[in-house]
């Protein structure tokens, strides 16, 4: 089953805060040796989509996390999985 319904990324930074602009300067220094969002339930493998430049060039101006359009694969059976934003340090 593929989910096509688009989904918002909630967040403690409301958008439109100065704050965010912040967290896309973070995105977009590659501070980090990875970020991206791992979507991951209990029937099925983990899936990965990287975070672009672009989004976090968006962040900057717009203060606000939008990401393009991602297809996540889920099992008919599996009625719950979990959305993380990873960060992994380079050291």
């Amino acid at each position: 089953m593929t989910l096509d319904h688009i989904g918002k990324i909630l967040s403690p930074i409301p958008d439109g805060a100065p704050e965010m602009a912040e967290v896309g300067e973070l995105f977009r220094a590659r501070k980090f040796q990875s970020s991206e969002f791992v979507i991951q339930g209990p029937l099925y493998e983990r899936q990965c989509f990287s975070i672009p430049i672009s989004v976090a060039e968006e962040i900057i101006h717009d203060l606000q996390f939008r990401m393009p359009e991602v297809m996540i694969h889920v099992s008919k059976r599996c009625d719950e999985f979990n959305l993380v934003l990873h960060f992994q340090n380079r050291d």
